[in-house]
């Protein structure tokens, strides 16, 4: 599937990003440039990835099992959305997707305050382990490598498992993405704050983080607070 090859490239445009970007922190600028294609090419890779998911789960693709294992003919559009980060292998995409993007507006605000290498070099780094985890737990898995031994090559089931019935809620479309972002927004101060060991400077750094604080507190609490909510209508447990 060509998910799978996006992913794969991904995954090596990621390690090619460190590696340049290391580089230049060590005085090679000619790096510079490759650092910023790998960039980019990984965040693009990962993109690519998520429309290539959501396009098997909006057409009801059954040979991957991914989808059939979440979605069904019978869910509404919303739902479907919802389908794509409904098990563990399409929220760990989504949650790269959300660094793919939060990854391009670093790059422009690092870039003007000299912190580009040594931020993105550990930020693309957890972004990359993410990539890394979806080559072990991929959602682009046909339904017999999935289930083999259940199905014969060349059979494919009419329709899909569907979605848990606890999910088919109106706060499954709000709740895991602003979850998601918040998640991927907090490796953002990290990767500033690792920066500034690595460059020795223990307290300017805490002006250019601040806003990335606030940005990924804020996303990561409400995304908790509407998980809590949701879990108190849905689950009642108060």
């Amino acid at each position: 599937m060509f998910g799978k090859l996006f992913i794969y490239l991904s995954l090596f445009s990621g390690l090619l990003t460190i590696l340049s970007y290391v580089r230049v922190t060590r005085g090679d600028k000619k790096s510079l440039a490759m650092a910023r294609r790998g960039l980019f090419t990984s965040g693009f890779a990962i993109l690519a990835a998520s429309i290539f998911l959501l396009k098997d789960i909006l057409f009801h693709n059954f040979e991957n099992g991914y989808v059939w294992s979440y979605s069904s003919k019978s869910l509404p559009l919303h739902f479907l959305f919802s389908a794509f980060y409904a098990g563990q292998e399409g929220s760990f995409l989504f949650w790269a997707l959300c660094s793919a993007l939060l990854s391009f507006a670093l790059f422009r605000y690092t870039r003007t305050r000299n912190l580009e290498a040594h931020v993105l070099s550990v930020f693309i780094a957890v972004q990359t382990f993410l990539v890394l985890l979806l080559v072990a737990k991929s959602p682009f898995k046909t339904i017999y490598e999935m289930f083999p031994g259940e199905l014969i090559a060349g059979q494919l089931p009419q329709d899909g498992r569907g979605l848990n019935p606890l999910l088919q809620n109106f706060w499954m479309v709000i709740h895991p993405p602003i979850l998601f972002i918040g998640f991927a927004a907090m490796a953002v101060p990290f990767s500033f704050a690792i920066a500034a060991l690595w460059r020795k400077e223990y307290s300017t750094w805490l002006s250019s983080a601040l806003p990335w604080v606030l940005f990924s507190g804020f996303t990561l609490g409400a995304g908790l607070m509407l998980g809590a909510y949701w879990a108190y209508g849905v689950l009642g447990w108060g």
